[in-house]
């Protein structure tokens, strides 16, 4: 528990080194901070019980899921504060693809006859699958409200 933690803190002190505003910040933590709280809630749902493995795992799918949010992100904010549909549609297949590449390649580990690899497997398919979510649904959409928001303050 302590690497994950060691791990968080590293991907957070990064985004804070690059984004610098607490806005940006919690905005490219949102994928993660939703996805590993939905993939927790599955877990705890289906009874899966974490084991050492696993637990080595979570590192991994924190600072690799972190990069959804930061792509997509940087796209709405720093290139003009685009309309979403233009960042989505320009940065939401790199993401998904991003995605996919990982899922298939961490995937394919719940497959394994091994229990402890096959659970490395399944922790990365829905740990994965929950940020991915998050980075294309739930951060576009709050974005959005953010930037109406922050568009009527401005001119209203």
């Amino acid at each position: 528990m302590r690497i994950t933690l060691l791990a968080f803190l590293g991907v957070a002190l990064l985004v804070i080194l690059h984004m610098r505003r607490l806005w940006l910040i919690s905005m490219v933590l949102l994928p993660v901070g939703c996805g590993t709280l939905w993939a927790a809630g599955f877990f705890a749902l289906y009874g899966f019980k974490l084991n050492f493995m696993t637990i080595c795992i979570l590192p991994m799918l924190l600072a690799t899921s972190s990069d959804y949010g930061i792509y997509i992100v940087h796209r709405f904010t720093f290139h003009g504060r685009s309309d979403m549909q233009d960042a989505m549609r320009v940065t939401g297949l790199g993401v998904i693809l991003s995605a996919l590449t990982t899922l298939e390649g961490f995937g394919t580990l719940a497959l394994s006859v091994n229990r402890g690899i096959a659970s490395v497997g399944l922790i990365s398919l829905v740990g994965i699958s929950a940020c991915l979510l998050a980075a294309l649904f739930t951060l576009p959409a709050t974005l959005q409200i953010w930037s109406a928001q922050h568009h009527n303050g401005e001119h209203g």
